[in-house]
């Protein structure tokens, strides 16, 4: 229940306390003894000489393969590059791990080094229309606009991923009527609506359409190309508020942060009272972990009605957070739970600083309550309520709440977790430790909430050890 920042805080600490105890919380029952009778391999030595073997031997290419789309598959992109290496040193004529090996930097937006192993695959396997694909999209992204058109041309007219490059190559290529045509044929909405809002205007600039194109181009998630195209346009066009806008949001989706922020500031320059363009800039500075200066960007973008609010205030309290602005953090939490209404979870924050930060429980009893009322079919808010009369002292108030949470969600961790402090509290040791059991069960290691009922479980077993 405790805030990003304070994780980051204590997080060493954690860790280390949780490896040095872990065997102590997985062996819940087990005497001195007996742990200490237990040898890590048989008597047989068969556990080591497995070891050995898995160290001795080396992965096979099918292994490796495996391995590195495991890892991508759950976005560890640079793990899974790892791995595709060590398959193409196996077997380096192999064009499937250069293809992947490609696509992973593609998905990190290496562009240059996606070239180069996509270049090899298409090398080795020309006839691979995937290969092929993937390649054509990293010489656009690296502005090869001659050997992206070869490419092209060598590919299959009638596929909706190379009309779609296409259609892209015709737009930088400045080439309009055979974009929209590419583009109609993909009948990709973003597109073939830049086209019509551009045909609607009687005078109609092409960098107003390339301004357009931008903007679909972001839509569809390509935001290197997006980047280049509105850097074109900026060219020729210094003074365009909305491509410096669009601009600064690729460079932001890109993590480029600093030179988002500064194209932010040049849009700020042409209009000081666009709210967009003060929330992407005070997330540029978030990003950057430039606080106060985000806070001040975050105040003017609400000041000029940025909308959806909630986003704004959301990262303005946690902009106060991280700078230990507790007061002004909370009061934009407790604005920010007035306004967004999607779950009880967005009470934990305001509950947990009034409680730890301010020492304020009538505040945290006031917020816990107020979750309640709104969310009374949510288990969290009960749990937040019998949270605070913990902390309040207020025993029986507190076990009829978490009853109560543990009655609507018998699964939710916190909810065991504060069970556990309840009944410390009241010195049923042994409840409270089977409490904080079930709560590290649902929760697991990942989980902060877990860690903490292993912390608390641990501290538990060694107070009455001692």
């Amino acid at each position: 229940m405790k805030t990003n920042k304070n994780l980051l805080q204590v997080t060493t600490i954690v860790l280390v306390v949780v490896l040095l105890t872990t065997a102590m919380f997985f062996t819940f029952n087990y005497s001195a003894a007996k742990v200490s009778s237990t040898n890590l391999f048989d008597s047989t030595g068969s556990n080591l000489d497995g070891i050995t073997s898995e160290i001795t031997t080396p992965l096979s290419y099918d292994t490796r393969i495996a391995k590195g789309d495991s890892l991508f598959e759950a976005n560890y992109f640079s793990l899974a590059a790892t791995e595709y290496a060590f398959a193409i040193n196996i077997q380096e004529e192999n064009p499937e791990a250069h293809a992947k090996l490609g696509q992973t930097y593609l998905a990190q937006n290496e562009d240059e080094k996606a070239a180069q192993n996509l270049a090899r695959a298409y090398q080795l396997a020309p006839e691979n229309e995937e290969y092929k694909t993937q390649y054509a999209l990293t010489l656009l992204r690296t502005s090869n606009l001659e050997k992206t058109t070869e490419i092209l041309n060598e590919s299959n007219k009638e596929d909706q991923t190379i009309l779609f490059y296409s259609g892209i190559l015709a737009t930088f290529q400045h080439d309009y009527k055979q974009a929209e045509k590419d583009f109609q044929a993909t009948q990709m909405q973003s597109f073939t609506d830049a086209f019509s809002k551009y045909s609607s205007q009687v005078e109609g600039d092409d960098v107003y359409l390339r301004a357009l194109l931008t903007q679909s181009l972001s839509d569809e998630g390509e935001y290197r190309l997006a980047q280049n195209l509105a850097t074109e346009v900026l060219n020729e066009k210094s003074d365009y508020r909305d491509v410096w806008i669009l601009l600064g949001y690729a460079k932001l989706k890109l993590e480029d942060y600093q030179e988002a922020e500064d194209a932010f500031k040049q849009a700020k320059i042409l209009d000081s009272v666009k709210p967009e363009t003060h929330y992407f800039l005070a997330t540029a500075h978030y990003m950057q972990e430039e606080y106060e200066e985000a806070i001040a960007e975050f105040e003017l973008a609400l000041l000029y009605d940025f909308e959806p609010e909630e986003q704004a205030y959301a990262k303005l309290a946690e902009s106060q957070l991280f700078l230990e602005n507790y007061a002004e953090a909370l009061e934009a939490y407790e604005y920010l739970v007035k306004i967004d209404h999607e779950s009880a979870e967005s009470f934990v924050q305001p509950v947990w600083l009034a409680i730890h930060e301010l020492k304020d429980l009538d505040r945290a009893l006031t917020i816990a309550q107020e979750a309640q009322a709104m969310f009374p079919s949510e288990s969290m808010s009960h749990n937040l309520t019998g949270w605070v009369y913990i902390e309040r002292n207020e025993l029986e108030e507190a076990e009829e709440a978490l009853e109560t949470a543990l009655a609507l969600d018998p699964d939710l961790p916190a909810a065991h977790y504060n069970t556990g402090l309840l009944y410390e509290k009241i010195g049923d040791i042994d409840a409270a430790k089977e409490a904080l059991r079930d709560a590290y069960d649902l929760a697991g290691p990942s989980q902060e909430i877990g860690v903490m009922a292993a912390e608390r479980y641990n501290a538990l077993v060694i107070q009455e050890a001692s």
